[in-house]
């Protein structure tokens, strides 16, 4: 009986893990951004972002985006995608 109770327990936590994945998607999305993209073709791909940044001085803007880095992780990670004057310049995990 305990090994049936062990199997539910990881079987559940695994699911969570899982749905969490196809809520927020997963650092991989990442891949298909690329350098001179615009804002456009990254929510695209990306979605919305979680939030928006901006800085006149350096005329950028940064989109941020919670994703998990893998499906089997417990919490989402912060990716940004950094853009000037349009364009995607720098994009990546947040720094911690």
């Amino acid at each position: 009986m305990l090994k049936v109770y062990k199997t539910f327990v990881i079987t559940t936590l695994l699911f969570l893990a899982g749905c969490q994945a196809v809520m927020y998607g997963t650092g991989a999305d990442l891949n298909n951004v690329k350098l001179g993209m615009t804002t456009a073709q990254v929510i695209g791909i990306l979605g919305q972002p979680s939030s928006v940044g901006a800085d006149s001085t350096t005329n950028t803007e940064k989109l941020y985006y919670r994703k998990m880095g893998k499906a089997t992780d417990w919490e989402p990670t912060s990716y940004e995608v950094e853009l000037k004057d349009g364009k995607v310049i720098k994009f990546g995990e947040v720094s911690k």
